[in-house]
């Protein structure tokens, strides 16, 4: 008999002398058994049914419980996993606290759970309690997420050298440190990482690609010939099929057609067209130049913990190859054997640092399409709302408007057809080609508001503010609701250090697109920062908590509330 088996028959058997007797199993301790193997056998939903026989017959038997928030866990019911857990909890009170006694690990589950309903605080208290008294692989990996998801990447690669101490092999945990790595600005590192991660997963498509983005987009100054290496990585990725081959190929051609002219059969597009927000076009625009221009793949192993034995013996199921999108659980497959944790290693809690007067670059948030608008008049103007009056502040320096009025209409059909050549330069990032190809198009149509937006964003890009502001003017003098305008305007009166002049605006903004959490936080920040009106900034930053309680930066924005707390 294997030592798994031992550990269910010492399960078993305590369940049986809860009950007074052997002999022929209960209906109860039958449930328990069919349920572990259908949770073995990859069929959490079936488990489930199981697992609420064995409550029924057990209720007072915490094990069953665990059991059943686990199997609901990954049947994807998060609510009634919670709830099952609860139920495991307020058996076992204060004993889930100690190390010692085998309800510890509801610990790791419950904070897995938490992860996973994106309440990644809670998660963290959780998964440290755990992790200060077991440091195996799952422990350390999840903890390590949990500091990703609040922001706290440098003990998040903490944590992740720690898993790897102890599972080396992991492609998985080197893919997710190179991500790390690179949201902490060390791609020579994160390079290191997504090759490790290829050595021991020579096919992971999701580190072949993060390597050539790391390569295209965020190469070390040091680095010999990075768009070759890039070139290389791409088509290396390609040769495993992904399923969306067919954007990363058009990247692949034009640096086949950047470095090897004369060997590439790559013919330019002429259809792509920007998509502001009021219009109907599929294509994304550039975007506002602080954000990524692509995201990594994160790809993650599931890790879930459970007791088969009352004797503190723990069994650590990994699911291996599963994905997690945004903290949801997409995919599961079948357990590897369980590994012991080790002891006696303690991890000093991560404190949320308080932030300093400086930009804070908001988060790309998918958002709600906007509602169409319609054609925008000449006379339009922004709907009638008091919005606040921003003072002046001696010694900063104000923005002289323009005040352009409304362009005339040209041959717009002519002007898409430069402003499509244009747009291909702009994805490129070849933003000189990009400016004179929208001023081209420009002459042609001087009321083609996606070219002065473009063009603004292509100056920003490039640090040249003054000539962004007076294209964001252009642009908002053709649709004054325009979003995108909008913010990109009030962004670079912020990095042009017109810092009353960027307060306004975005307080227009925020007027028309209350929700609009990147107008809130950038907000906040000169309130807090350059204006020094720290009440106005309390209340920006609290609507960002509203908006998203979850944020990248609410650890660190809930610490400056704390600390600006007076009255």
């Amino acid at each position: 008999m294997g030592t798994r088996q031992k550990l269910h028959l010492i399960c078993l058997l305590a369940v049986l002398s809860l009950m007074g007797g052997a002999g022929c199993k209960p209906p109860g301790a039958r449930a328990l058994f069919k349920g572990e193997a259908l949770l073995q056998a990859d069929k959490p939903e079936e488990a489930v049914i199981q697992f609420e026989q064995a409550t029924r017959y057990l209720p007072m038997e915490w094990r069953a419980w665990n059991f059943l928030g686990l199997a609901r866990h990954r049947a994807g019911d998060l609510e009634g996993a919670d709830q099952a857990y609860q139920k495991a909890v307020e058996l076992v009170g204060k004993r889930r606290y100690s190390s010692s006694h085998p309800s510890f690990v509801l610990e790791f589950n419950i904070g897995r759970l938490c992860l996973d309903r994106k309440r990644p605080l809670e998660a963290q208290g959780h998964l440290s309690t755990f992790a200060a008294q077991d440091q195996s692989f799952p422990a350390c990996y999840w903890l390590a997420e949990t500091y990703r998801a609040n922001g706290h990447h440098e003990h998040a690669a903490e944590m992740l050298n720690r898993a790897l101490n102890s599972r080396s092999d992991s492609a998985v945990a080197w893919n997710r440190l190179g991500v790390v790595q690179l949201k902490l600005g060390r791609p020579t590192n994160a390079i290191a990482s997504f090759e490790k991660a290829l050595k021991y997963r020579k096919n992971f498509a999701e580190a072949q690609r993060n390597l050539a983005i790391t390569y295209h987009h965020y190469s070390p100054k040091e680095l010999e010939n990075p768009e070759e290496l890039a070139l290389q990585a791409f088509k290396d990725y390609l040769a495993l099929e992904p399923a969306d081959a067919n954007a990363v190929q058009r990247i692949a051609d034009a640096l086949e057609l950047k470095l090897h002219p004369e060997h590439s059969a790559f013919e330019p597009a002429g259809t792509n067209q920007l998509a502001d927000a009021n219009t109907n076009s599929t294509t994304i625009p550039p975007v506002i130049p602080e954000l990524p221009l692509k995201p990594l793949v994160d790809s993650n192993t599931i890790a879930q913990v459970q007791f088969s034995g009352t004797n503190g013996a723990s069994a650590i199921v990994i699911r291996q190859n599963a994905r997690l999108s945004s903290g949801v659980v997409t995919d599961v497959v079948k357990p590897s054997k369980p590994s012991p944790p080790e002891k006696n290693v303690v991890i000093t809690p991560a404190t949320l640092p308080i932030p300093p007067p400086k930009l804070l670059v908001p988060a790309a948030k998918k958002e709600k399409p906007p509602e169409k608008v319609g054609k925008v008049s000449s006379t339009a103007k922004l709907p009638k709302k008091i919005l606040p009056k921003v003072p002046n502040v001696p010694g900063i320096v104000r923005y002289q408007y323009v005040l352009p009025a409304r362009p005339p209409v040209g041959d717009n059909e002519k002007a898409r057809k430069v402003f499509d050549k244009a747009y291909h330069h702009h994805k490129l990032n070849q933003l000189n080609e990009a400016i004179a190809g929208y001023r081209e198009a420009l002459v042609l149509d001087p009321a083609f508001q996606q070219a002065h937006l473009n063009s603004a964003i292509a100056y920003q890009a490039k640090g040249e503010f003054n000539k962004a502001l007076s294209s964001y003017e252009l642009a908002l003098a053709i649709n004054p609701l325009s979003k995108i305008s909008r913010y990109g305007f009030a962004q670079s009166l912020h990095r042009g250090e017109f810092y009353v002049d960027a307060a306004r605006e975005f307080e227009k903004l925020i007027k028309v697109h209350e929700a609009y959490l990147p107008g809130h936080l950038e907000l906040a920040i000169i309130y807090a920062g350059k204006l020094q009106l720290p009440n106005r900034a309390k209340m920006h930053y609290r609507r960002v908590l509203e908006l998203d309680p979850q944020h990248s930066e609410a650890p660190v924005i809930r610490d400056w509330l704390l600390a600006n707390n007076r009255p």
